[in-house]
């Protein structure tokens, strides 16, 4: 439910297609939406199980010690010292 708000978020400061950055009329990003559900489609259909299995995981993982590292980092630029 982020990924297309981000997608959206990332055009509308220029890092991704412009076209991703339009709004509906409920202000909803259709567009953004409708990339990561083909997106997801193309990827549930070409991979086995086993696969998705393995690439989630693994993406799981890097983004969480994403995380991790970054409430260091926010931390060290916190610090009033």
């Amino acid at each position: 439910m982020v990924g297309p708000r981000i997608a959206e978020a990332m055009a509308r400061d220029g890092f991704l297609p412009m076209w991703l950055s339009k709004l509906n009329h409920r202000h909803v990003p259709a567009r953004a939406i409708a990339l990561q559900a083909g997106i997801a489609a193309l990827i549930a259909i070409t991979f086995t199980f086993e696969h998705l299995l393995l690439y989630i995981g693994f993406t799981l993982n890097i983004f969480a010690a994403l995380t991790v590292l970054s409430l260091f980092k926010l931390r060290r630029e916190a610090d009033p010292r």
